[in-house]
């Protein structure tokens, strides 16, 4: 007879894992002044002001006044959000299924490095976000993943063992960060193909 797995929470990224992404949208913003930046995560992840962003240490109405005054523009609220939240695409097929049996047998959480303008844009368009008990996001916790203390923050929010913990990531730094304090993470980047593995591999049902 097959054990019973241990798993009792399952932890989610939310870009690319749940909603797919496109940040070449938001990189219409090149045209007005960005400088540096391709079009992708890692080198959003080195502009200074971005991390901030998802740091907490500025909220959107001093990232916005900050970055008009990057950008040399006068980008309204309304603009900026439409810009911004463009990023964020169609949820990944299957998953809202997915979070939908889940939920009966497991407690759900998402884990995110995101903002305050992307998160209010997710609760508002995206149903399946009520499927977890909390998203947990960097600008919140005040740090980002792979960073230990982020990790730390998901054991004793969800106050189970780290061997509990089921959580799921499309980039290999934030899965060995998750691995370092023994949380069963694994890689999750083509989700209609690796989650299904990933659920029978840790005997999830679902």
């Amino acid at each position: 007879m097959e054990e019973p797995s241990n798993i009792q929470v399952i932890t989610f990224d939310l870009g690319e894992v749940l909603v797919k992404l496109n940040f070449s949208k938001v990189m219409g913003l090149r045209k007005l002044a960005i400088k540096n930046l391709d079009q992708s995560i890692t080198s959003m992840n080195h502009w200074p002001l971005y991390d901030a962003f998802e740091r907490g240490t500025v909220n959107e109405t001093q990232f916005l006044t900050k970055l008009n005054d990057e950008l040399g523009t006068q980008l309204s609220q309304d603009a900026f959000r439409e810009v911004w939240n463009s990023v964020l695409e169609e949820t990944v097929p299957g998953m809202e299924r997915t979070l939908e049996k889940l939920c009966r047998h497991y407690r759900l959480f998402a884990l995110t490095n995101s903002n305050e303008t992307h998160i209010n844009h997710l609760f508002q368009h995206y149903p399946w976000t009520h499927y977890f008990q909390s998203v947990l996001t960097s600008y919140q916790l005040g740090c980002r993943k792979p960073e230990r203390a982020i990790y730390e923050k998901l054991i004793t929010i969800t106050g189970v063992q780290p061997q509990e913990i089921l959580f799921l990531d499309d980039r290999v730094e934030n899965v060995l960060g998750a691995k370092e304090l023994g949380i069963q993470a694994e890689l999750c980047q083509k989700s209609e193909i690796d989650l299904p593995k990933i659920l029978r591999q840790y005997r999830v049902h679902c």
